[in-house]
């Protein structure tokens, strides 16, 4: 977490190879690191609530708290079905089911 980079040159995995020549590429520099606490709950189909608690931001040597003791950030996360008739216009083939995307 101290910004050494060496030991991604020769991984396995192709995507960490990739980040290393692309931080030495393009000047990339470790800044910080993000820690929380996270519940997430599914409910109606594809909908969920992500409750973050405790979210810490950790910048050179420094833990910084991003939240008050008892705040709790909330995000909800709704699916939204693509008409079956803008789906069929973009692939031109009839889908087996409803597609569902993010917002």
């Amino acid at each position: 977490m101290a910004g050494e980079l060496a030991w991604m040159k020769d991984d396995e995995r192709p995507l960490v190879r990739d980040f290393y020549l692309q931080s030495l590429l393009n000047g990339l520099k470790y800044s910080h690191r993000m820690e929380f606490e996270r519940e997430v709950y599914h409910y109606e189909k594809q909908d969920y609530v992500v409750f973050d608690k405790a979210i810490r931001r950790k910048a050179d040597c420094h833990l910084l708290e991003c939240l008050f003791e008892d705040d709790v950030q909330v995000r909800v996360r709704r699916a939204k079905t693509i008409p079956r008739y803008i789906l069929n216009m973009l692939v031109n083939i009839e889908p087996a089911s409803e597609q569902w995307a993010y917002a």
